[in-house]
């Protein structure tokens, strides 16, 4: 059917950044949220060769992340995982078999989705003897966060969320994401599109909360804009895995070189 083409569409295909080359100063979050060194002493403790202007880019970007994954994110899974158990959206309202539709603060959500049973026949009867999920969310609209305002969030998911029956719901697909986001900290304006967007046996619980394993890889094409920053606009790309644990922890490595730690109630990061 249709319906079930939608689900079987896969996304882009990923394809290899160039990352720029940059070496990571030692930095904690400072008390506005910005991420600053923790002696107030740049130039002792980043060598004169490392470009300062990409460095502050890489700790932008982990706070950008840190956003998205605490919103639009972190919303599109907990929604997949409430309609898996065959629970209400609040707000929400149905708009034919499989299709549920709601605004949320400004931003509109619609979820296309089917279940199938332990003995893999496919309807629309989820619930908790389920053995997964198959979600087709879009996400429209702006977001605040933290210290970011979202002037507009458009995320895309092909999700399947698996062992529904064994209360060990785990995300597994592929997202298509673009941004456009301003910094208040650093007055960084950055404009994100993620074409690849791949989500590894993220958990959550029954009743879902934060993910507490798993996590996510980014392939990330991006402007910024900043103009204390020399140039004042810059084009790059940048891979990203963030990886999560219990305790609200996760962790975000930027290509390779730079790695910050993430506080998932609070939105707290620092670089390690």
């Amino acid at each position: 059917m249709m319906r079930a083409a939608l689900f079987s569409a896969s996304l882009a295909a990923c394809s290899s950044s160039n990352p720029p080359a940059a070496l990571p100063p030692d930095a904690s979050t400072a008390l506005d949220g910005a991420i600053a060194p923790t002696d107030g002493a740049v130039a002792d403790s980043i060598d004169a060769a490392v470009d300062r202007g990409i460095e502050q880019d890489y700790d932008d970007l982990a706070q950008t992340l840190a956003g998205i994954v605490r919103a639009p994110q972190l919303a599109a899974m907990q929604d997949g995982v409430t309609l898996g158990y065959d629970a209400a959206l609040p707000g929400f309202t149905t708009v034919q078999p499989g299709e549920v539709a709601g605004t949320r603060e400004g931003a509109s959500y619609d979820y296309m989705f089917h279940c199938e049973d332990q003995s893999h026949i496919d309807n629309f009867d989820c619930g908790p003897a389920s053995d997964h999920i198959h979600v087709y969310a879009t996400i429209d609209g702006p977001w605040m966060i933290d210290r970011l305002a979202f002037s507009s969030v458009k995320l895309t998911t092909r999700w399947t969320i698996r062992e529904i029956y064994l209360n060990k719901p785990q995300v597994e697909g592929t997202a298509q994401l673009v941004t456009s986001s301003s910094l208040s900290t650093t007055g960084t304006k950055l404009d994100l599109t993620v074409d690849c967007l791949s989500f590894d046996h993220v958990r959550l619980d029954p009743v879902p909360t934060l993910p507490f394993a798993g996590g996510v890889t980014y392939m990330i094409t991006a402007h910024r804009e900043r103009a204390t920053a020399t140039p004042p606009s810059r084009d790059f790309t940048a891979s990203a895995a963030i990886t999560f644990a219990a305790g609200a922890r996760a962790t975000i490595a930027l290509d390779g070189t730079h790695t910050y730690s993430l506080n998932l109630a609070n939105g707290t990061v620092s670089r390690q």
